[in-house]
């Protein structure tokens, strides 16, 4: 572990922040931030929006990616530097200015929408912004803000300290609008919507030009990408899906990446999916009976001209960059074969965000080490180069659910794996039907069928991938003791995890012969110490599972 690793494990927030002053920006968001801006992009409409503080930028990005017009503006450049490089990255265009959030030099009732996302609590006085928000928007418009609630995130750096009350007492002192409180925050937030009311001053009338904005603020365009030459094929399976499938379709249509070919697969439906579906003269229409989702896929990889492959599900919602952002990747990155993003749950009639998937990790080599566990590229977020399919061949049609985790898997350990740290796909959640006609099952069956299927892929693995697939350094020094242990840790890691015990036990006497082996090969003691750290990992996470799944003779 190097000099920074170390330091990083026993630090504190203000530690690290004397260390590296761009450390709270740079930071992976965790699961309960990124609901607080899901949740508060929902309650944002479309207009021309300002976001006063926009930090690191997640929300900014988050809105941006949307099809908001937003501009943003922070007092730290460091926070406005940290924002550009995230939209140059994602191939989203941007409006910034450094400036204090009390001072703004613009007209008023220049924007729809203004956001105080975490900002006010940080101010002695929070008069100034206040004031501001209410003089730059629009009368009738929506003014939002959102603040720790109470002490549930300790801070330091907070001077002010709010409830549900004191947030209402607070803001009825600048606005004469309706005032409701946000509903689905995570509880360690609170936040209230303003309708903005000015009838009782001249601010009422709406007078920000664009061509003020455009002196003020600093556009940010990102690379054009080499569209002609980098196509994207979206395949969407569908059986039965009528009532959701043209969300499905538009969001791929809507997309800001433009050289894209659909290609939908009806599986057999008996409901009007046909009548829906060719209603766009632009998609590809295939059917074939029903045959189940891996067939599909697979029909219309024979007609696919894409470069890079995309399955869509027939009830997910695509954010309109997310094709945009996964190319752009790719051509960054040859060696890259799969690219993933997280995702954020939404119920069944899209009204509101229930939770997010989120990645464990988005640091390439520890993907493959995920996915062992659990399923981390996952679904519709995914993005294949298309030359993969000719390596590791097509999707199993003898799997009967996992079979994305199937392909993901045998990509991830052909090639190098990616995962976007950004929310670009919405995946619906809903008790609807699941599998083929004649192997139907109720959606509260979903757990224990993965768990049949899953058993299924790690064993087919354990026959055909090779050893070294599971620890790459073994293939370059395939007598290395060590590596091979390592390799073998991971696979039992895999096998565990999805209920084959019987095949790690195979594994785990191995290991002890090759332990019994260690001390007739000379190693360095900095390679004795990474490896050992390494077990010790492996084998608490082996551990956990074995305890969780009653397979304590493994132990």
């Amino acid at each position: 572990m190097n000099t920074r690793e170390n330091i990083n494990k026993t630090l504190t927030k203000w530690d690290k922040l004397a260390f590296d002053s761009w450390w709270n920006y740079k930071r992976q968001r965790n699961k309960h931030e990124w609901m607080r801006i899901a949740v508060t992009a929902k309650y944002c409409d479309h207009g021309r929006t300002l976001e006063i503080g926009c930090g690191n930028g997640d929300l900014y990005t988050c809105l941006a990616s949307w099809g908001h017009e937003i501009y943003g503006v922070d007092i730290s450049e460091i926070a406005i530097r940290k924002v550009i490089a995230k939209c140059l990255d994602l191939g989203i265009r941007g409006f910034f200015a450094v400036v204090d959030g009390g001072a703004i030099p613009l007209e008023d009732s220049s924007f729809d929408t203004v956001i105080l996302p975490e900002v006010i609590e940080h101010l002695e006085d929070p008069t100034p912004v206040l004031q501001e928000a209410r003089r730059l928007c629009r009368n009738g418009g929506n003014i939002i803000i959102t603040v720790p609630n109470e002490d549930m995130i300790p801070d330091e750096d907070h001077k002010i300290i709010f409830s549900t009350n004191s947030l209402k007492d607070l803001t009825r002192k600048f606005f004469r609008g309706d005032v409701c409180p946000i509903k689905g925050l995570p509880e360690q937030w609170i936040g209230i919507k303003i309708v903005n009311n000015k009838s009782d001053s001249s601010l009422a009338n709406p007078c920000g030009t664009m061509q003020q904005l455009d002196a003020f603020f600093t556009e940010i365009v990102p690379e054009k990408v080499d569209i002609a030459n980098n196509k994207v094929t979206v395949i969407i399976p569908t059986y039965n899906r009528c009532n959701y499938i043209k969300e499905s379709i538009d969001s791929i249509i809507n997309q800001s990446y433009k050289n894209i070919e659909i290609i939908v697969v009806n599986d057999g439906s008996t409901d009007n999916t046909k009548d829906i579906v060719e209603e766009y003269k632009s998609v590809i229409y295939l059917e074939q009976q029903n045959k189940g989702k891996s067939a599909a896929i697979n029909n219309a990889l024979k007609v696919a001209t894409g470069n890079y492959i995309w399955v869509m599900d027939d009830d997910d919602i695509a954010n309109p960059y997310k094709a945009e952002i996964q190319v752009r990747q790719f051509i960054k990155n040859a060696d890259i074969g799969i690219i993933g993003t997280e995702m954020f749950v939404i119920n069944i009639d899209n009204s509101a965000v229930v939770s997010i998937i989120q990645a464990s990790s988005c640091h390439s080599d520890q993907i493959l080490l995920n996915m062992l566990e659990n399923n981390t590229l996952y679904g519709s977020s995914v993005m294949i180069r298309r030359e993969c399919f000719s390596r590791v061949g097509e999707f199993d049609e003898n799997l009967s659910r996992s079979v994305d985790y199937d392909m993901h898997l045998r990509v991830a350990f052909a090639y190098q794996a990616k995962i976007i740290c950004f929310p670009a796909v919405l995946l619906r959640a809903h008790d609807g039907i699941r599998g083929t006609c004649t192997t139907a099952f109720d959606a509260s069956e979903m757990k224990r069928k993965w768990k049949e299927s899953n058993g299924q892929i790690f064993r087919k693995l354990y026959d055909n991938v090779e050893l070294g697939y599971y620890y790459p350094p073994l293939h370059e020094s395939p007598e290395n003791i060590f590596y091979k242990i390592s390799a073998l840790y991971l696979r039992i890691l895999g096998l565990i995890a999805n209920n084959y015990p019987e095949v790690a036990l195979k594994d785990f006497k191995m290991i002890k012969i090759l332990t019994n082996n260690i001390s007739n090969q000379y190693v360095l003691p900095y390679e004795v110490s990474s490896f050992m750290e390494f077990v010790f990992k492996i084998s608490h996470k082996i551990s956990k599972l074995s305890v969780d799944n009653n397979f304590n003779e493994l132990y």
